[in-house]
């Protein structure tokens, strides 16, 4: 049973037979267990089970959870010489083949003696009998109590529905009257559908708002659906366990893994459990996917009923447990029993950022559980609510995020096309930028995702555009015949950068003092940019960037202009040696830069035999403060012939 971090963070689980690895860095996030089965030859053997955490980088990014394998059991078959004779099944097994070298585990509902060739069902007069799998005896059922029994619910049907009083599945006990009756059906109204709907009167059908609407409960005539407004839009609720189901939701999915009684969580009314379980240690898994429009929060209650104090639950986000959910969580006192003294519900919050995601609650059970309690253990779970996920009902409206909009109607913003921006909150359309201006390119947004441009930048010096264009022409347009990336300083005098541009890697590192790390690209921001990333692991979409010492990067400027070598004939130098480039309009620098935007100035030589060339650093890279500055020496940077 593996809980491991994102692939990229390493680490893993190695099985090793003389050191030659059986498992090599194993690695699972589903939380199934897995056999693994491996010849040993005749002799001695040594095995080591090796689990590597996960770098020290990737633990703090994904918070210091924890991660970790468990073993459930090792087997060692060979280890003895075969019996002089054979050996009976013990009590609860049997094997009905001749020559079997191992014994069957008889089912639920049978049992069996030593050395039988079958099981024996349980009896079925009287109430009946019931055993769990791998037992020598049954147990004749007993009466059932209150705590035997779930409400079942029926379709709603003209605003009601049916509910009745059912034995829950698990529950080795028979109905007696003089023990307990159970409240006899009943019809009742539907009162709640979902943490976002209503039921419609007339047809008793569950309203969830959608596709750009939200639930507007002061609305004139009774609650209904209504439009998003303009500027703003409906993000969706994921709801269960609210009460009035029978039935496991079909977005949910579950397992068992161990000494199970159960197939793993079952739902029962207004809630859902983990199942009615004895003894045994086990693993009961329910999993949910969820896809979020844009970042939100997990919530739900839970109580660990029963069972010991190793009993309790655990939350995996994707595979990774949340070390702040209380696994056990105390009663508290003596009257904190909650409301039918089973013990007080606990409230759970877990942050989710936009994307997908898998949740995995896993109810874990001690081998010494059944012995330490007179009450089977189980986790119950209830009101679950996922804000922000897609494929739910919303609840409300909020606005936009800048570089993004909505006309109205809609569930999701949409993100800028090219060549506009929005420069604030709650816009019902984006802006073209102007003439010789380009949209700043978009930065993703920790809640959103990737949004549109939010502002717009002045095209770098002898660069142009139209209005309403995405990017700036790298070249003057007053020129008859200009080159894609480039200018002419001069009558006579051309420079063309393009043979420069790279769209794999970005030319680097180059360190400074300091050891921080710098990459250059001349002519192009697209590039498979596996060098420069933001605080949030996204690559920073620039001619220049920086990654510091502690791995950060910063972009250090992704407008591109040209300048021309100032003449000076006395020290032999004219607008036919090279030229220089500025990048300009790169992240901001609130103290050490003042508030300034970070910029990128690059002194390109003509050298004939330098061929591509590289650059260098000047010393100091940076002066001033947030100002960097480099040299290149390359057989592209000499005017056309």
């Amino acid at each position: 049973l593996f809980s491991t971090p994102p692939a990229s963070a390493g680490g893993g689980l190695t099985v090793l037979v003389d050191n030659r690895a059986v498992l090599d860095r194993v690695r699972s996030s589903d939380l199934r267990v897995q056999r693994v089965r491996t010849p040993l030859s005749a002799g001695a053997h040594t095995l080591r089970f090796v689990f590597e955490p996960a770098n020290e980088e990737a633990s703090f990014l994904a918070g210091e959870r924890d991660f970790g394998a468990a073993i459930y059991e090792l087997r060692l078959l060979g280890v003895m010489r075969a019996a002089t004779q054979a050996t009976p099944c013990p009590s609860g097994t049997y094997q009905p083949q001749a020559g079997a070298a191992t014994c069957l585990i008889c089912p639920a509902n049978t049992y069996s003696h030593a050395g039988s060739a079958q099981c024996t069902p349980c009896r079925e007069d009287g109430h009946g009998q019931w055993s769990l799998p791998d037992s020598a005896d049954c147990s004749w059922r007993t009466p059932c109590t209150a705590d035997d029994y779930m409400l079942q619910y029926g379709p709603c049907v003209q605003g009601e529905r049916s509910v009745q009083s059912v034995v829950a599945p698990g529950a080795h006990c028979y109905a007696d009257a003089a023990t307990y009756t159970p409240p006899a059906a009943r019809q009742e109204r539907c009162d709640s559908c979902s943490a976002a709907g209503y039921f419609e009167d007339g047809d008793g059908e569950c309203v969830a708002c959608g596709g750009g609407t939200y639930l507007d409960r002061s609305a004139e005539g009774g609650p209904r659906c209504v439009p998003a407004p303009p500027g703003r839009f409906a993000p969706s609720v994921v709801s269960a366990f609210y009460g009035q189901q029978s039935e496991m939701p079909a977005e949910f999915s579950t397992f068992c893994t161990g000494s199970c009684s159960a197939t793993g969580w079952e739902a029962r009314s207004d809630r859902v459990d983990s199942g009615t379980h004895h003894a045994g240690e086990l693993d009961a898994v329910l999993v949910r996917d969820v896809d979020m429009a844009l970042a939100g929060y997990l919530m739900f209650d839970y109580r660990v009923v029963g069972g010991s104090e190793a009993d309790g639950l655990e939350l995996y986000v994707s595979g990774v447990r949340d070390a702040f959910l209380v696994y056990h969580p105390s009663r508290g006192g003596e009257d904190d029993g909650g409301e039918d003294g089973l013990g007080a519900w606990h409230t759970a919050l877990v942050r989710l950022g936009h994307g997908s995601w898998q949740l995995a609650w896993n109810y874990h059970q001690s081998e010494s559980s059944s012995s330490s309690s007179s009450l089977p253990g189980k986790v119950e779970m209830r009101h679950v609510v996922i804000q922000n996920a897609r494929g739910g009902a919303a609840q409300g409206t909020l606005p936009c995020a800048a570089g993004s909009y909505s006309s109205g109607g809609q569930a999701e913003c949409t993100p800028c096309p090219q060549g506009t921006h929005a420069s604030s909150a709650g816009s019902a359309a984006c802006v073209p930028c102007g003439e010789n201006e380009a949209p700043r390119p978009p930065v993703p947004d920790a809640a959103f995702g990737l949004l549109g441009a939010v502002s717009c930048d002045q095209c770098g010096q002898h660069t142009h555009t139209a209005a309403g264009a995405a990017e700036c022409a790298l070249n003057d347009d007053s020129e008859a015949d200009p080159p894609a990336c480039g200018f002419s300083p001069a009558a006579g005098v051309t420079y063309d950068l393009s043979p420069l541009a790279r769209s794999d890697e970005m030319y680097g590192p180059v360190l400074d003092s300091r050891n921080h790390a710098y990459f250059l690209n001349v002519c192009s921001r697209q590039h498979s940019n596996h060098s420069c990333f933001d605080g949030d692991g996204e690559p920073i979409p620039s001619f220049a960037c920086q990654v510091t010492s502690v791995g950060r990067g910063e972009d250090l400027g992704h407008v591109m202009g040209f300048e021309a070598l100032d003449e000076a004939p006395a020290e032999g130098v004219s607008v036919r040696d090279g030229l220089v480039v500025h990048y300009t309009g790169g992240s901001r620098g609130l103290q050490l830069c003042q508030n300034r935007m970070r910029q990128t100035t690059v002194h390109f030589r003509c050298v004939p035999t330098a061929g591509v060339g590289a650059p260098v650093p000047h010393s100091p890279v940076e002066n001033p403060p947030c100002s960097y500055h480099f040299g290149w020496d390359s057989l592209y940077a000499c005017p056309l012939c």
